[in-house]
């Protein structure tokens, strides 16, 4: 939820948009989905209409093998998608493409596993079966549990207080379905036999404009903090990737990463 009433204004919201539409050209100059060696799936939403939908940028067919030649309206540069994908509103402004407007985030659009599993399922759907060799979900943090203070009470003063504590409960059933999704990949993967590797540093709860040093370093420290404690999680990614990715003769080193 991006709840930030000085981003509303327009002055930042513009200078931000320019800021990171410059970050994207200087990263991703003249980079297509379709010189990519690898299946690309990018969600946003797609605003244009009301009710607004999911719009997925990929670079591939359901139908055809992968690398086939695709329409020239379907190919989309990096930069292009990389825009509409991060466009969070109060943040940025909407991107125009093709005479549509995207967002990202939303129900539909922020959970990139159950996408994930959609498209596998359409390819089963078209006799062109895939199977995925790993899922690796990394997520921006989940704040620490804490106790919670609920106390209904019967006075207008302790009454206004309970409505204060019923938008955080919906603030955070909102958030909190991203768990749950997870947890549903998890199991399905679990199922089917399917690497399953979640990074997600817990005790993380800071803005996406934050511009604090001091809250930027607490951030840093309790995610090295966190990837130390969970070494087995970090080890099982990098045996993963070192199995789907590296030359069978390389040597092999413990985890093939490093804290």
């Amino acid at each position: 939820m991006y709840l930030a009433p000085p981003r509303l204004r327009d002055a930042p919201v513009a200078v931000q948009t320019r800021n990171i539409e410059k970050v994207l050209s200087d990263c991703f100059p003249t980079q297509t989905f379709q010189q990519c060696d690898r299946r690309l799936t990018v969600p946003a939403l797609d605003i244009s209409m009301a009710p607004a939908k999911l719009h997925i940028f990929r670079n591939y067919s359901f139908t055809r093998p992968f690398g086939a030649s695709l329409d020239d309206e379907q190919d989309i540069m990096f930069k292009d998608a990389a825009r509409a994908s991060s466009a969070a509103p109060t943040y940025f402004e909407p991107f125009l493409y093709q005479g549509r407007k995207f967002v990202d985030g939303s129900f539909v659009a922020n959970y990139p596993l159950n996408i994930l599993f959609k498209e596998v399922d359409s390819f089963s759907r078209h006799n062109n079966k895939i199977r995925l060799a790993g899922v690796v979900s990394i997520g921006t943090g989940e704040p620490a549990q804490s106790e919670r203070k609920y106390k209904s009470g019967t006075t207008l003063k302790a009454k206004a207080k309970n409505m204060a504590h019923l938008s955080t409960l919906i603030l955070e059933q909102v958030v909190g379905q991203d768990l749950t999704a997870v947890e549903m990949a998890q199991e399905r993967c679990h199922a089917h036999n399917i690497p399953f590797v979640r990074i997600s540093p817990k005790g993380i709860n800071v803005r996406i404009d934050q511009i604090d040093d001091g809250k930027l370093m607490d951030m840093i420290w309790t995610t090295q903090l966190w990837l130390v404690e969970n070494l087995r999680e970090v080890d099982k990614l990098g045996e993963l990737l070192f199995k789907l990715l590296s030359d069978p003769d390389e040597g092999k080193r413990r985890s093939n990463t490093v804290l």
